[in-house]
């Protein structure tokens, strides 16, 4: 079985196909990284037209600091009853954000929005690369279908867990460079960024793995079923891009419910609020149950589908 599993790992590495995903994770995650940059710049321009105009108009500074603000909704937008505190505090996650000390988190808070498509499509491409190089029935000679099924089982979870760590130190590194960048244009020495609280790192970088795997065995799923990359692909697209949570037991909306209370998204991220009847209970079962499920259908069409 090691054999196998390792076959299967090195075609990943000599095709490219890795590193493939690799470098898409890694550059989707440093985009997100770049768009939080700009919005802390943005806002602490804002944050300073808003404290120029208090002293071209003799307004004090200090009160509405020390002061409270309030935020209400309009047709027209919303309105801000302390502007210079609310891009104050606003500016300080900002900051914080795109800190060293929050490097990590923010990189793992993406997960929600890029890893259902990039490990999804990971999946598919495990799954069909024998279909398209017409290489079933070689693997056939020399290994049962169920241990071939295993051996790519297996090697599709190595494969999740090594890409989302390499990127995590490709992204981070990116962070450091940008957060140099950002001391160097705003003084973050005058703003209380490094009293907010954080989440516990542990939780964030579970979920993000676990739903790697998750959407790598749905990926893989489709590629079992479709035969054919591009199919797979599009629905993963699809479903990852275009439609919205479709109910309390959709996948996307449990996602939706654990990331919002594991992650802080102190950054440019936000996430719609999962259904107003989601459990706890359906949060588990739902994608407990569809990987299960995704897993045993995967070993029971390879072993029972002809390679001839």
């Amino acid at each position: 079985m090691k054999k196998f599993i390792r076959q299967e790992l090195l075609y990943g590495l000599r095709t490219g196909c890795f590193a493939i995903i690799l470098v898409m994770l890694t550059v989707l995650t440093s985009a997100i990284l770049y768009l939080n940059h700009i919005a802390a710049v943005d806002t602490y321009s804002n944050y300073l037209r808003v404290q120029e105009y208090y002293q071209e108009n003799g307004l004090d500074i200090q009160a509405d600091l020390q002061g409270d603000y309030t935020v209400t909704p309009s047709e027209q937008g919303d309105l801000v009853s302390n502007p210079l505190l609310y891009y104050k505090e606003l500016l300080e996650k900002s900051i914080f954000a795109n800190s060293f000390t929050y490097g990590i988190s923010q990189i793992l808070e993406s997960s929600a929005f890029l890893f259902p498509f990039v490990f999804g499509l990971l999946g598919v491409i495990i799954a069909t690369y024998d279909y398209k190089n017409k290489t079933t029935k070689m693997k056939i000679v020399r290994a049962s279908p169920w241990q071939m099924g295993i051996a790519k089982q297996i090697a599709l979870l190595g494969a999740c867990f090594a890409i989302t760590g390499v990127a995590l130190l490709f992204s981070f590194g990116m962070q450091s460079v940008l957060f140099s960048l950002l001391k160097a244009k705003i003084p973050i020495a005058e703003f209380n960024w490094m009293s907010i609280n954080m989440l516990p790192i542990l939780p964030k970088l579970v979920f993000a793995l676990l739903q790697g795997v998750l959407f790598s065995e749905i990926g893989y799923t489709l590629g079992i079923l479709f035969k054919h990359s591009l199919i797979g692909s599009g629905m993963l697209a699809a479903y990852s891009f275009i439609l919205p949570p479709l109910g309390q037991y959709d996948l996307k909306n449990t996602m939706h419910y654990w990331a919002l209370r594991i992650f802080d998204y102190y950054g440019n991220l936000s996430l719609e609020p999962p259904h107003a009847k989601t459990t706890v209970t359906i949060a588990l079962l739902v994608p407990g149950m569809l990987c299960l499920a995704c897993i045993g259908s995967n070993l029971i069409i390879v072993s029972k589908r002809s390679s001839f």
